[in-house]
């Protein structure tokens, strides 16, 4: 329901005052949605999403404001609801919340541009308001922690002197007049300059406080890379306080707990890691001579085979008894690697051995450096391994005597052996009849272990089929 020659111009209200929050407007034409319909009026207060910032919310005759777009230059309202016909006279209600935040934020931005070309001749390529944080990417190279403090400064010190803002409507031929921080590049006629007195001129449709001082605090989050440009992430007014507010809690209560003043934290933090990493190194190493003791144990029990090999599969839980055998309940990639390492340094050897972590299995294959004539050609401990991962859904690789790799967790059947997929950690070891194996507890990956060295040397020593 329109002119044929479509709907007129819609005046935007916003650009003549950020401030007004509240219209009335006649409906100059409207047109049917899935659900609902969209509204073309002859003026609107509504910003509609340009140039980084996002639309603003709000009511439209009595119905919640869905979207909002620019078609020429017609501004197009949809709501739930239809009823209205073109001449009905509405009101508008603008989010006031929203519309604040978003001129803070915006010219925080036009401040903050300007502290960066004035601070460290970095300019401006790009803008954008964010729901959380707002970030501009920046040329040149990296902007340093100081250069970014002395421009916080900066930008929060025109914030403090409270500049008056004006709107300039100016023709193009006319920029030249200007000192604009970059070129607006637009094709329109007549241009909306921003005036901060004494501080910036930029071309800008967006809404903006009308002084300085509304913006409130502006903060900088941080620096990072993207596409080229070097991207500042800042928050200004209402997010500001919000953000520092949050931050001063953790910080106070983290700090509290710890019986310490928030400034020490860091010191403290430090100190932390470094008396965890000592920890962590020394509860490796420990580790690791567990499964090397536990390795001289199960190769002094292990019959030699064939040609005096001893062949170890091994599922580390089945030695872990619950937390109290050999290995405890914790054993897992350390044990498992020094296990396998000093297993088969002690003589003519071949170890296969897994263990759980998290939902995946750890697998290692090794055999002796030092291989015996009599034992026959040496087995490839790497692709041994991937010959045996390949029958459980993983993958690994390695050297000719020492291979590792993953795959999923195993889920144990009825019958004792293996199918992939998660479960809990399963127990296995090697059938006591075997000659060349250490004793079993129950079946499981462990003795599927030991069956599979058991085939690959009845299959003769080398490399995989």
């Amino acid at each position: 329901m329109m002119d044929q020659a479509g709907p007129k111009p819609t005046r935007l209200l916003h650009h003549e005052d950020t401030g007004l929050l509240a219209f009335e407007a006649t409906v100059t034409a409207v047109r049917p949605l899935e659900h609902g319909c969209e509204i073309a009026l002859d003026r609107t207060a509504f910003y509609t999403e340009s140039g980084g910032q996002p639309a603003d919310h709000g009511v439209l005759a009595g119905r919640p404001v869905l979207g909002l777009r620019h078609e020429g230059c017609v501004v197009w309202h949809a709501v739930t609801e239809g009823g209205l016909v073109p001449g009905d006279v509405v009101t508008g209600f603008i989010d006031a919340a929203r519309r604040r935040d978003h001129m803070q934020q915006h010219t925080g931005q036009h401040i903050l541009s300007q502290a960066f070309v004035r601070e460290g001749a970095r300019n401006t390529r790009g803008f954008h308001l964010g729901a959380e944080e707002s970030t501009i990417d920046l040329d040149g190279d990296k902007p340093p922690s100081d250069l970014c403090e002395s421009v916080a400064t900066a930008a929060n010190d025109c914030v403090l002197s409270d500049r008056l803002i004006r709107i300039h409507e100016v023709p193009r031929e006319e920029l030249d007049r200007y000192p604009l921080r970059r070129d607006p590049g637009a094709e329109h006629e007549i241009l909306r300059l921003i005036e901060i007195e004494g501080w910036d001129w930029s071309a800008c449709g967006g809404t903006h406080a009308q002084r300085t001082g509304e913006v409130g605090a502006i903060h900088l989050l941080g620096v990072e890379k993207v596409r080229g440009l070097w991207r500042v992430r800042f928050l200004a007014g209402g997010r500001t306080l919000r953000y520092l507010s949050r931050a001063h809690r953790v910080l106070d209560d983290t700090a509290r707990a710890h019986s310490l003043r928030w400034d020490g934290l860091a010191e403290a933090a430090r100190a932390w890691t470094a008396e965890i990493a000592e920890l962590t190194r020394e509860v490796r190493r420990l580790r690791a001579e567990r499964g090397e003791k536990e390795a001289e144990r199960l190769f002094l029990a292990t019959k030699p085979g064939s040609g005096g090999v001893r062949l170890l599969g091994i599922w580390l839980e089945d030695f872990s008894d619950g937390g109290r055998g050999p290995l405890r309940g914790d054993a897992g990639p350390d044990e498992l690697r020094a296990l396998a390492s000093r297993f088969v340094a002690s003589g003519t050897a071949v170890v296969l051995a897994g263990c759980s972590e998290g939902e995946r299995e750890v697998w290692v294959a090794a055999r002796s450096a030092a291989w015996t004539e009599a034992a026959g050609p040496p087995p490839h401990a790497g692709e041994w391994l991937r010959e045996w991962l390949a029958t459980r859904g993983g993958k690994g690789g390695g050297t000719e005597t020492f291979a590792q790799g993953g795959a999923p967790r195993a889920m144990p059947t009825r019958s004792g052996s293996a199918s992939p997929g998660p479960a809990p950690p399963g127990s296995a070891s090697r059938d006591s009849s075997t000659p060349g194996l250490a004793a079993p507890r129950s079946d499981g990956p462990g003795e599927d272990a030991g069956i599979f060295l058991q085939k690959r040397m009845s299959k003769g020593l080398g490399a995989a089929d």
